[in-house]
C-alpha cells in the first residue's frame, strides 16, 4: 500500500476503489448531481469525528471498515488528522468521488490525493490562460489528461477495488469485488428546491 503522511506522524494506508450506486427512497439514481451529493456525506461521516451518541453514523463507520481492510475505525470515530500543511481537515483529502463514462466511483487514500493534486494542477494552468488572455495552453491541455489518465489508471486497476472479505492478520482481500450502495432517504419534496436526502445506510454487494 501506499502512505499519506500527515503532520501528525500518522501514516494513512488506505487506499481503494469501489464502484458506487445510489439508491434514493429505495430506487436507484443515476444522476451524477445525486451520486456526488450522497458520496460527499458519506466522506463527511467516514472523516469523522463522531459523536458516542450518534449510532446511526457509528454503524455507518463500523460497515465501512468490516470492507475496507486499511480504513481505521477509531479514526472515524475521532476524526482524521490533517494533512501536512493543512489548517483543519478535509474529507476531500480522503475520499473522492469520480463519475466516468457513465459509471461512478468511490475512491480513497493516497489515490484520493493525487486526484485532487492533479485537479488543482488544472485550476492553476486555467488561471494561467485567463491571465493571459488565452482559452488553452499546452499546459492545460498536459494537466487535463494527466488528471483523467490518473483516473482511469485508478478505476482499472483491480487490485484497488474492494472486496467481499479480507484477513484481519494480513489485511489481505478476499471474495468477489463489491459494489458501494449508499441508500438515502428524501423529505419526498421531489422536483422542489427544498428536496433534501440524507445517508439511510450503506451496504456492499457483489459488483
Amino acid at each position: 500500500m501506499i502512505s499519506a503522511t500527515s503532520n501528525y506522524g500518522y501514516k494513512q494506508t488506505f487506499t481503494s476503489v469501489v464502484p458506487v450506486k445510489v439508491k434514493i427512497d429505495t430506487m436507484e439514481t443515476f444522476d451524477s448531481k445525486f451520486v456526488s451529493s450522497a458520496c460527499n456525506q458519506l466522506s463527511k461521516i467516514l472523516t469523522g469525528p463522531t459523536k458516542q451518541t450518534n449510532t446511526h453514523a457509528i454503524s455507518i463507520i463500523r460497515n465501512f471498515a468490516q470492507h475496507d481492510p486499511d480504513y481505521n475505525f477509531l479514526n472515524g470515530l475521532n476524526g482524521f488528522p490533517k494533512l501536512f500543511k493543512k489548517s483543519k481537515v478535509v474529507p476531500s483529502d480522503y475520499f473522492r468521488y469520480v463519475a466516468e463514462h457513465g459509471k461512478h466511483y468511490f475512491i480513497t487514500g493516497k489515490q484520493a490525493e493525487i486526484i485532487r493534486n492533479n485537479g488543482i494542477a488544472v485550476g492553476l494552468a486555467r488561471h494561467n490562460c485567463k491571465v493571459n488572455e488565452v482559452s488553452d495552453s499546452f499546459d492545460l491541455q498536459f494537466a487535463q489528461k494527466e488528471y483523467w489518465e490518473t483516473i482511469k489508471r485508478f478505476i482499472t486497476n483491480k487490485k484497488l477495488r474492494l472486496t467481499e472479505d479480507y484477513k484481519q492478520a494480513t489485511a489481505e482481500k478476499i471474495g468477489e469485488p463489491v459494489t458501494l450502495v449508499i441508500n438515502m432517504k428524501s423529505n419526498g419534496k421531489y422536483g422542489k428546491t427544498t428536496n433534501k436526502m440524507t445517508i439511510d445506510s450503506i451496504e456492499f454487494e457483489k459488483a
